[in-house]
């Protein structure tokens, strides 16, 4: 069972996740930006600080962590059903899981590397997704197959997003019964993921990308 940690972002996290992922998104039409950013593709590093800066204030957190520590058994708990995956094919499992509290962004991130996730909160205390168990899990997931299948085998975008949600689903589906897979999942994935398809998935996997070049 990996060890939980939920804590907001300090202030200097805050200002690297934004000019991360304001170099990585085009789109920030469903992005929560800094006040008085108005131009989020032309703006510096420095512009991004003081923005930040300017308005950080650890209580705006407060209600977001007490919800998200209110859900860490079930999360723990969560994770021991992951871990046959391991075994199976390499599920990347950490230690130990951050969950780190954002009030930017496009909802949820995860850092492979780390084993880290980054959820947006509101000031009432509220997330993207009503339950924020869904999403804590949907990047947990992210975490244990981005090497292991999605680099590896080149996923793109549409195509992961759909294996995770239908790995979130065969694993937790009875407990998440109001879980929402993305709509724009790639659903040509699910022809292949039949039979004990979870248990082996790099095969399966092997086999969509070999009828689906990159």
């Amino acid at each position: 069972m990996s060890t939980m940690v939920v804590r907001p972002n300090t202030v200097n996290e805050e200002v690297s996740y934004v000019t991360d992922f304001l170099h990585r998104h085009t789109d920030f039409n469903d992005i929560v930006l800094p006040k008085g950013m108005k131009h989020p593709t032309r703006t510096s590093h420095e512009e991004v600080s003081n923005c930040i800066h300017l308005e950080y204030d650890i209580t705006f957190y407060a209600n977001g962590l007490l919800a998200l520590k209110r859900i860490i058994p079930d999360i723990a708990n969560a994770t021991l059903k992951l871990q046959p995956l391991s075994g199976y094919w390499g599920f990347t499992l950490f230690p130990e899981c951050a969950i780190l509290l954002t009030r930017y962004g496009p909802g949820g991130s995860y850092n492979p590397d780390q084993g880290s996730v980054v959820l947006l909160t509101r000031l009432d205390g509220t997330f993207k997704r009503a339950n924020p168990l869904h999403s804590v899990l949907h990047e947990i997931v992210h975490i244990g197959i981005e090497f292991p299948i999605v680099k590896k085998y080149k996923l793109l975008q549409w195509e992961k997003e759909r294996l995770v949600d239908r790995i979130v689903l065969e694993v937790f589906g009875s407990e998440l019964h109001d879980y929402k897979p993305r709509v724009n999942g790639d659903r040509r994935l699910d022809a292949y993921l039949v039979g004990e398809w979870l248990q082996n998935l790099p095969e399966v996997i092997e086999r969509f990308v070999h009828d689906n070049p990159r």
